[in-house]
């Protein structure tokens, strides 16, 4: 087993009583952060497999993933759900949600698989990971980290780097609020002036006299809402140069693990590039890779569909693509 750099891997399983999810509390460290969490388990002899799930951005918690653990686990497979660091009972400070690195995100879903291969009651040859919206992007890095990862669930998983999918998010809402071609092109550009001040701490002079030029505009307030041009050495900035150019892409090339990819309809997620993102999958495949791709025309990014507000049936396409998996 690959040692993992940064995780020392702590686990202590205690009976939940009174826990919504019904399953048993367990801890797990990466270096010196304590990640806390539910695991989930079928009612099927074990050893069984198991699965990590990795949340999206935010604050969230282990029962923001609830929903999609249990998918997993009627399936015949033990889930984990944790709280992101920084949130609920995990450690890592107020902030770590917040101010977070993919390296640690990933750190943090590896760790967890670590704990699962320890385990009597789980088949270690058969760990995967789950990673829902930003959650794609930490998935394929944590695959990295440990090789105990045999496969992957992707569910509206930007392909694409962070600089690239701000680009994409930021012109995708504007369209859908009634911002013509030409503005979000103004858009485009000053947020390409902006990513490179971010990315190499020069040209603020650039994106200042943008600002004075552009902030009498109707779209300035729906991008910009501080009252002066952000310097370079502030303190955001220095933290969002640190994941802007993060890209999943290489990483998804150096994989060669079984990965289903779900997406909502390239015209209702503004939140990342699903067509872009859809082909670049498709591409892997045709290279060579065991990697899947569905997406569902009329849904969202939550795979919900805009018409109706019913769900995609995207849990039947886990179901049946769980079902190849080796036993």
């Amino acid at each position: 087993m690959k040692t993992l750099l940064a995780a020392s891997i702590i686990a202590i399983s205690i009976l939940l009583s009174g826990c919504g999810t019904g399953g048993s509390e367990v801890q797990f460290s990466n270096g010196d952060v304590t990640l806390s969490g539910t695991l989930l388990l079928p009612k099927t002899e074990g050893p069984v497999p198991a699965v990590v799930l990795i949340h999206g951005s935010g604050e969230t918690d282990r029962g923001g993933l609830e929903y999609y653990a249990k998918i997993f686990v009627r399936n015949g497979y033990a889930a984990l759900i944790y709280d992101k660091r920084g949130v609920g009972k995990s450690g890592g400070g107020p902030d770590a949600w917040r101010y977070f690195s993919f390296d640690d995100l990933a750190g943090d879903a590896a760790a967890g698989v670590e704990y699962l291969a320890g385990r009597d009651d789980i088949d270690g040859d058969r760990i995967g990971l789950f990673g829902a919206s930003q959650g794609g992007w930490v998935a394929p890095l944590a695959a990295t980290k440990s090789n105990q990862v045999s496969f992957m669930v992707l569910l509206s998983a930007s392909v694409s780097s962070v600089a690239e999918d701000r680009l994409f998010e930021r012109a995708a809402r504007l369209k859908t609020e009634g911002f013509t071609e030409s503005e979000i092109h103004e858009v485009t550009e000053m947020q390409l002036v902006d990513q490179e001040l971010t990315r190499s701490g020069e040209g603020f002079d650039d994106f200042a006299s943008l600002w004075d030029e552009h902030k009498e505009k109707r779209w300035f307030r729906r991008v910009y809402l501080g009252e002066e041009p952000t310097p370079a050495d502030d303190e955001w900035r220095l933290w969002y140069r640190t994941i802007l150019d993060f890209d999943s892409v290489p990483l998804l090339e150096q994989l060669s693990i079984p990965t289903l990819c779900l997406f909502g309809d390239p015209a209702h997620d503004r939140y990342g590039p699903v067509q872009a993102s859809a082909d670049q999958v498709e591409a892997l495949k045709q290279s060579g890779k065991d990697y899947e791709v569905e997406v569902y025309y009329g849904a969202d990014h939550n795979l919900k569909m805009v018409d109706g507000g019913k769900e995609a049936p995207f849990k039947e396409r886990m179901d049946t693509w769980l079902t190849t998996m080796p036993r």
